[in-house]
């Protein structure tokens, strides 16, 4: 177990299915005897949309999910519904007795973007930590019903302004979890092929989604391997926060805590 809050944990889990996904950031948070920050970076096989934790799962064709072999979980988080493909997630696990845990919601989001930031730019992207402005009225009550990437929070990371990473934080009793999703291709777009008939949205109100978001291919002009994104966002948290992150593995003991918590998000 660490000790040295110069040293955070490192996990790269691959690529899990979205019940173990979902179990590994709900264990982390409520029952890991964490002692520094645990970073965990992963990818999701099959691919899956994730709804928020209050998203009513009718809003989605299960049937057509289940035909194309998309999965479907719920995320312990609060927004709206993401499709992950072509995309990293990460995962960040504050425990409580961390110092970080006392800067609030909105200092603890904006810390993580910022090394996110930091890390991403590496690969020359030219991202910002962007404030957004409130959406037209219009527009917000098509977008608060679907995609998460189609609503912003207060600060959001851009490029020209449309969203590249999208991020959701929960507080618990012992420790604050962020969870977001890296848009490395397009294919996310596809989500709303997705949506059942009643909460299909109209061509326009799609177009006008999709102009909102932008991938690290689009603006690099080229695929970028999940290797080097997951690289340059480690040395990103490692240069924000001036620690080390110590590549680990999860033990028998917490896999044992995550297995427990899988049968929940698997229905």
């Amino acid at each position: 177990m660490f000790v040295d809050e110069a040293t955070w944990r490192f996990i790269d889990s691959g690529a899990s299915d979205g019940a173990f996904n979902m179990a590994c950031d709900e264990a982390a948070a409520l029952h890991f005897d964490l002692q520094v920050p645990l970073l965990r970076i992963f990818t999701w096989l099959p691919h899956t949309i994730s709804l928020g934790f209050h998203q009513k799962k009718n809003e989605l064709d299960q049937v057509k999910c289940r035909k194309n072999g998309v999965g479907v979980v719920r995320r312990p988080t609060g927004g709206r519904a993401i499709f992950h493909t072509e995309e990293i997630t990460y995962s960040v696990i504050i425990p409580k007795t961390h110092n970080l845990f006392s800067k609030g919601t909105l200092g603890v989001y904006n810390e993580i973007s910022s090394a996110i930031v930091t890390g991403l730019n590496k690969l020359n992207l030219n991202l910002t930590l962007k404030k957004m402005q409130r959406q037209d009225d219009g527009f917000a009550s098509y977008s608060n019903e679907l995609a998460c990437f189609s609503t912003s929070a207060m600060y959001e990371i851009h490029y020209d302004s449309k969203k590249v990473v999208g991020s959701a934080q929960r507080r618990f009793e012992n420790a604050l979890l962020q969870h977001g999703s890296i848009i490395a291709g397009d294919k996310h777009l596809s989500l709303f092929n997705y949506f059942s008939e009643m909460n299909k949205p109209k061509k326009k109100i799609v177009e006008k989604l999709a102009g909102r978001t932008t991938s690290i291919s689009s603006i690099l002009g080229k695929k970028v391997s999940d290797k080097k994104i997951v690289d340059a966002v480690k040395a990103g948290f490692e240069q924000h926060f001036g620690v080390s992150l110590k590549d680990d593995n999860f033990s028998q003991y917490e896999l044992e805590i995550v297995n427990q918590i899988k049968p929940k998000y698997s229905n």
